[in-house]
């Protein structure tokens, strides 16, 4: 009985463990799919009207995360850095919490120095329109409103991938 108890725990052990691996598991690079970026309305922490639509004109890098997610803290600092340095280039970033509680999303925003709009998802609506499955998950809209790149997970190839991506929307001009 004994024996049977662990193996049944270490199933289940190997289970979860094979579903975190799979949603950081980078899925194969796609063309850009030019697509336009659905349109939302939400509102910041700092409680002002959001829309992406209002946005039109600047490279909007959309980043879903959630305050218990691993690999979103990894994120994050990046984030914070190359919005820092590209503001004033047109960039802006737009960090959307998937927590179903947006109490301890403050605190998290605070401890991390997002400087830049962040918004609560508690009611999935904006994840639904992405099609967001897991997190860290980060979409990149360029001046037209149009899905360029999308990114899942975290880490230095990312970051190099979304930071070259970056710079090639910051130096491309309006039609």
């Amino acid at each position: 009985m004994w024996l049977r108890r662990r193996g049944a725990a270490a199933l289940c052990a190997a289970v979860l463990w094979g579903l975190a691996a799979a949603s950081c598991r980078r899925p194969e690079p796609k063309a850009p799919s030019n697509e336009p970026a659905p349109d939302f309305q939400a509102k910041t922490l700092g409680g002002k009207a959001l829309s992406l639509s209002g946005l039109k004109g600047k490279v909007v890098l959309l980043d879903f995360w959630a305050t218990w997610c691993g690999p979103c803290e990894d994120t994050i600092p990046h984030l914070v850095r190359t919005y820092g340095r590209l503001k004033d280039r047109g960039l802006e970033v737009v960090g959307i919490s998937l927590d179903d509680d947006a109490e301890d999303v403050p605190a998290f925003v605070r401890s991390y120095g997002m400087k830049y709009p962040v918004v609560v998802d508690e009611e999935k609506s904006i994840m639904e329109l992405y099609g967001v499955r897991s997190v860290p998950t980060t979409v990149l809209v360029d001046r037209e409103g149009k899905v360029r790149e999308r990114w899942l997970g975290a880490g230095p190839e990312i970051e190099r991938e979304l930071d070259d991506a970056l710079l090639k929307l910051l130096d491309e001009k309006l039609p």
